[in-house]
C-alpha cells in the first residue's frame, strides 16, 4: 500500500522555539482550514486556524462525537469567514486512539496527518506549561508551518484497516505468551514456597505432589494452583486456536501472502518471523532507499559529532521492540543456517574474534544489513549473496 502521508524521513530536523504563534510569512493566501486535535478518553480539544490570524479558535467536544465535530467545523468556516467548500488540512498524535479517526477524516476527504509524539520537539531547560487547549494550540501552528515547508516533526504511515487487522493475530499471540509465562511462574514458585522442586517442565498433578515430608500440600495453596492451571490450559488453548488464525490470516491479502512466502523460503526464517516481517512492515510499506528501511526498524545509527569531538549513539530504537528484537534473533539464526552468505563472511572478518561485546554490537549490525537484504529481497527479488534457499516440498 503506498502511505498517504509520504515516507518517514531519513533524519528528523527539528525546528528551533519561538516565542509566539505567529504563522510564517508567506506569499501563499488560499483559503484553508487547519485543524489540530488533542484527543483524550473523554473530551477532545480542537484549534482552529485559516493560516493568517494571530490565535487560533480553540472549542472543546465530547471525544468520539462526530455529528459535534461537524457543527463545530460548519461554526468555524463561518467565523474565520471561510467558504462551506474550503479544503481542510487536519492532524492529531498517534496514540491509544489508533487510527480509526484518520479513516474516518479521509472519507470526508480532508488532508489528515498522524504525527508521532516523539518526533515534537520539547523545552530542554526550562519548565514547559502543558494543558490540552495549550497542546492544540501549537499543534494547529506546526501543521501551518509543515503544509508550508518546514520540517516540524515526523508521520506515521497509516496501514489500510484490512492490514491493521491482520495485524492483531501476531499481537494477541505476544500478550497470551507473556500471561502464560507470568502463570507459569507463579504455579513453580508456590510450589517452591512448600518444598516442591521442579523435576520437568510439566506441571505435577496436584493429587500427587507432596512435600519434602511427605505431606500434602495445604488446601488453599492446592485450591490456589487448581484455578492457575485452569488458567493456563485456557491461555493453551487460545493460542493454538491463534496458530491455526495466523497460517489463514497470512493468505489474506496477495501482497503480503507473496511477502511471507518469500520470506519463508529462506533458510534462517521461520513460519513466524516471515509473518511477523510481513505484517509488519514488508508486506504493505512502501520504502525509498535503504536508509528509509534501517529507520523504519530503529536500528539506523544515531550520530554526535559536534567541532572536534565525535562518536555514536547507538541505534534510534525509533520503532516497535518487537520487530527489531525479531531482526536481533534472526541475526544470529542466520549466522547458523547461512554460514556461506556475504553477511555471515562480513560479520565473522570483523567480530568474531573480538570477544563477547565486539559480537554484541556486531550482531545489531547484522540485523541491519540483514533487514535491509529482506527488503531488497521481497521487493526487487534480489536473493542475498551467498543465501541458501530450502528446498522444494
Amino acid at each position: 500500500m503506498q502511505c498517504r502521508r509520504g515516507e518517514i524521513p531519513d533524519t528528523l530536523e527539528l525546528y528551533q522555539p519561538r516565542k509566539d504563534l505567529r504563522p510564517m510569512k508567506t506569499n501563499d493566501i488560499s483559503d484553508v482550514l487547519y485543524i489540530a486535535f488533542d484527543l483524550g478518553s473523554t473530551k477532545w480539544v480542537l484549534a482552529f486556524s485559516d493560516g493568517r490570524r494571530l490565535r487560533p479558535r480553540v472549542v472543546t467536544i465530547e471525544a468520539r462525537n462526530l455529528k459535534a465535530l461537524d457543527q463545530e467545523v460548519s461554526l468555524a468556516k463561518q467565523k474565520l469567514g471561510l467558504p462551506a467548500k474550503v479544503p481542510v488540512r487536519s492532524c492529531f498524535e498517534a496514540g491509544r486512539d489508533g487510527f480509526w479517526l484518520d479513516r474516518v477524516l479521509e472519507r470526508q476527504r480532508w488532508d489528515n496527518l498522524v504525527v508521532d509524539p516523539g518526533s515534537l520537539e520539547r523545552p530542554a531547560k526550562r519548565k514547559r506549561a502543558k494543558t490540552d487547549r495549550l497542546d492544540a494550540t501549537q499543534l494547529v501552528d506546526r501543521l501551518i508551518r509543515h503544509h508550508r515547508g518546514e520540517a516540524v516533526w515526523s508521520v506515521v504511515c497509516v496501514p489500510d484497516e484490512d492490514t491493521e487487522d491482520v495485524r492483531r493475530v501476531e499481537r494477541e499471540r505476544e500478550r497470551l505468551k507473556q500471561e502464560m509465562g507470568g502463570i507459569r511462574c507463579r504455579i513453580w514458585s508456590v510450589f517452591a514456597l512448600h518444598g516442591v522442586g521442579k523435576s520437568s517442565r510439566r506441571f505435577p498433578d496436584l493429587d500427587r505432589v507432596r512435600d519434602p515430608s511427605g505431606r500434602p500440600l495445604p488446601k488453599h495453596a492446592l485450591a490456589e494452583l487448581s484455578r492457575a492451571y485452569e488458567r493456563y490450559e485456557l491461555l493453551a488453548r487460545q493460542a493454538a486456536e491463534l496458530e491455526v488464525e495466523r497460517k489463514e490470516a497470512a493468505s489474506e491479502k496477495p501482497r503480503m501472502r507473496r511477502t511471507y512466502e518469500a520470506l519463508h523460503l529462506l533458510k534462517g526464517v521461520g513460519e513466524l518471523s516471515a509473518f511477523v516481517l510481513a505484517t509488519e512492515s514488508f508486506g504493505w510499506r512502501e520504502f525509498q532507499n535503504t536508509r528509509q528501511v534501517s529507520a523504519s526498524v530503529g536500528l539506523a545509527p544515531t550520530p554526535h559529532r559536534s567541532d572536534q569531538t565525535g562518536r555514536e549513539l547507538g541505534i534510534s530504537k525509533a520503532a516497535r521492540p518487537k520487530l527489531r528484537s525479531l531482526m536481533v534473533q534472526l541475526a544470529w539464526l542466520w549466522l547458523r543456517y547461512q554460514p556461506g552468505s556475504a553477511l555471515t563472511r562480513w560479520f565473522n572478518e570483523r567480530f568474531v574474534n573480538g570477544g563477547g561485546r565486539a559480537k554484541r554490537v556486531g550482531i545489531v549490525a547484522l540485523a541491519r544489513k540483514l533487514y535491509v537484504a529482506l527488503w531488497k529481497y521481497v521487493t526487487h527479488g534480489e536473493v542475498p549473496e551467498g543465501a541458501l534457499l530450502k528446498p522444494a516440498a
